[in-house]
C-alpha cells in the first residue's frame, strides 16, 4: 500500500496515519467515502457512495491511488452464509499483509 500521508489533501479526518485513515475522494464529479486500514493481516480499502455502487473503472481509479502498481488487490465473494452489507453501496478491495496472493496464470485474465 501506498504511503497515505501522501494524500492528506483528500482526508476527512485527521486522526489516521500513513496505513489508516479517511478519504474524499471525487471521481468524474461523484463523491465516494474511501476508509483505508490494515490489521488483522490485510490491508482493506473501503469504498462507498450515497447514490450509486462504485463501477469498476471507480475500483480501478481507487485501487490505483491507494496501492502501488505492482500489487494485486481482490474484490471478495465470500459464501452467502458469511455475507455482511452494512451499506448497499460499498466495495472493498484486500490484500494480504506477509503472504503471496495466488494469482490465475495471465493468459486466463
Amino acid at each position: 500500500m501506498k504511503n497515505l500521508n501522501d494524500l492528506n489533501h483528500l482526508r476527512i479526518i485527521d486522526d489516521g496515519d500513513e496505513y489508516n485513515g479517511a478519504f474524499e475522494v471525487k471521481i468524474k464529479g461523484e463523491k465516494y467515502f474511501v476508509i483505508v486500514s490494515n490489521g488483522l493481516d490485510w490491508e482493506h480499502v473501503s469504498v462507498s457512495s450515497k447514490h450509486k455502487i462504485p463501477s469498476w473503472t471507480t475500483m480501478n481509479t481507487i485501487k490505483d491511488m491507494f496501492f502501488h502498481e505492482n500489487e494485486a488487490v481482490i474484490q471478495i465473494h465470500p459464501p452467502k452464509s458469511d455475507y455482511v452489507n452494512v451499506h448497499k453501496n460499498c466495495l472493498h478491495l484486500w490484500r494480504p499483509l506477509g503472504a503471496e496472493m495466488p494469482l490465475p496464470p495471465k493468459i486466463c485474465v
